[in-house]
């Protein structure tokens, strides 16, 4: 339900728009009461509020970006398995939206850092601010038989956006974990396992943690990344408010994107740096696209969806050659694929499928896993988790567009912790693998502007 402005504020508007809805006493459905503003960067609009859950999100390649605040309603659970939509998803209105976030290991011991992030979580948010190019609105979601007075306190307590300024001092302090000779270790444990054929592959990530003098500006951190990763996922998730813990990321990768009973995904592994000679970049891609190592990594992530989707789809499609997705600093292999999905399949249930996928975790999945959580010295938290969201298109169709959460960082008052992974298989080197994550590393705190503490 649209508004044209008839009020001197923002929230006299909105206010105005819930009590007309309120007003009507049977409402069977979700209702959202949207009015239009004047073009505002969605992620100053959220600087400027507080409380939580805060979000942010812009689509890979999408024109869109949401900006989300409170939580009208929300879905909160262990595991993907036990997640549902019933009574939420199924009476959302055209154009809504619920927020996905959820760990990448739910069975995984949970370190205090993510305990605000919760298992698996689905936000339907009380305010949602909408850019499309310079058209801008406001939307507040009413549950059926909410009263205006019950969602009047969001609304009353909403802020203007500010221009920020802020500036991200330089950390003093860098820790790496695990460091250089445990990683080794590492590397020799799955090499053992490989031998043993207990494992084909196995994704083992790293975390470096900056400390810094003063508290980060996790706004000033996002609007860097989305200015210098184009061609990526960018999202932001402060489950308390932005003065809480705060999860950003700028990820290449998509999990699923659903449209109707159309899902599309792909396979996603193997990784080069860019270079700046153009000769010396073109060498870096035919290298990548000629590694037998690369493309035998590529090849488990390929047949594992592949083989996850059939079930659940009517008909299943694979790109006849991988090609290298080329970023801003790197690349990567890639292979689309797309399904049909079979009645009465939605996208949790394709979520249920893929994840995780074994560009995150490894093959086969539950050994990788175990394998993962015996080694990895930290939590990971939603690092390699599905974030992004689950709803309707504005036309009303059911759809999602859910991400992987790799490229990523958790952001703890004066704490900055950057996660990255390697996929390791027979041949691969731990001086080899040590580096592709320094590499990607190196890459999130260069356009951070920390450059001076890239070297561990």
């Amino acid at each position: 339900m649209s508004f044209a402005p008839s009020a001197p504020t923002t929230s006299d508007q909105l206010l105005q728009a819930v009590e007309t809805v309120t007003s009507i006493t049977d409402r069977p459905e979700i209702e959202r009461v949207e009015i239009q503003v004047a073009d505002t960067d969605p992620l100053l609009w959220l600087a400027a509020q507080t409380g939580g859950p805060a979000l942010y999100w812009r689509g890979r390649g999408d024109r869109e970006a949401r900006a989300a605040l409170g939580a009208a309603r929300s879905v909160n659970a262990r595991s993907l398995e036990e997640a549902s939509l019933t009574d939420a998803g199924d009476a959302l209105p055209a154009g809504a939206r619920m927020w996905l976030t959820a760990r990448f290991d739910t069975d995984a011991e949970v370190g205090h850092e993510w305990l605000a992030f919760g298992g698996v979580r689905l936000v339907l948010p009380r305010v949602e601010l909408r850019q499309r190019g310079r058209d801008c609105t406001l939307s507040v979601y009413i549950l059926p038989g909410e009263t205006a007075e019950e969602v009047m306190d969001a609304i009353g307590e909403l802020q203007p956006p500010v221009d920020s300024d802020a500036e991200l001092d330089l950390p003093f302090m860098r820790r790496d974990d695990p460091d250089r000779s445990e990683w080794g270790r590492m590397l020799r444990w799955a090499f053992g396992s490989f031998s043993r054929r207990r494992l084909d592959k196995v994704v083992l990530a790293r975390r470096a943690r900056f400390t810094f003098e003063q508290p980060v500006d996790a706004v000033a951190l996002m609007q860097r990344l989305e200015a210098a990763t184009p061609r990526c996922y960018h999202a932001l998730v402060a489950p308390r408010g932005l003065t809480g813990p705060t999860f950003v990321t700028a990820t290449p990768e998509r999990l699923i994107r659903v449209r109707g009973a159309e899902v599309e995904t792909e396979a996603v592994a193997g990784t080069r740096p860019r270079a700046e000679l153009d000769a010396t970049d073109d060498e870096l891609r035919d290298e990548l696209l000629s590694s037998e190592k690369d493309r035998r990594e590529h090849a488990f992530v390929r047949s594992a969806i592949g083989a996850a989707l059939t079930p659940l789809a009517r008909h299943v499609e694979t790109d006849d050659e991988t090609t290298a997705m080329t970023l801003a600093r790197g690349r990567h292999l890639r292979t689309g694929i797309r399904a049909t999905l079979a009645d009465d399949i939605g996208p949790l249930d394709v979520l249920r499928a893929l994840h995780p996928t074994p560009a995150v975790g490894g093959t086969p999945t539950r050994q990788s896993l175990d394998a993962i959580r015996r080694l990895e010295p930290f939590d990971r938290g939603l690092y390699a988790g599905p974030i992004g969201w689950i709803g309707r298109d504005d036309d009303g169709q059911q759809s999602a567009d859910v991400s992987v959460g790799i490229r990523s960082g958790l952001v703890n008052q004066r704490t900055l912790s950057l996660y990255s992974g390697a996929g390791i298989v027979p041949g691969s080197t731990p001086s080899a693998e040590w580096a592709e994550i320094e590499h990607k590393i190196g890459d999130f705190a260069r356009v951070l502007g920390l450059a001076e503490r890239i070297e561990a």
